[in-house]
């Protein structure tokens, strides 16, 4: 499972930024963004293995 598989779209992060052996995604939202559409993006988080 992968968030851009449904639609989302994330920017990885990975070092010098966050510490060695770690990576992180970079989500943004915004005012046009629905009540749905962040239920729709904490869904999809949930279903990623190995978070």
């Amino acid at each position: 499972m992968r968030p851009q598989d449904d639609g989302i779209f994330g920017v990885a992060i990975y070092p010098p930024t966050v510490l060695r052996g770690t990576a992180r995604i970079r989500l943004s939202l915004n005012a046009g963004h629905t009540d749905t559409d962040v239920e729709h993006l904490v869904e999809a988080v949930r279903r990623i293995p190995g978070r």
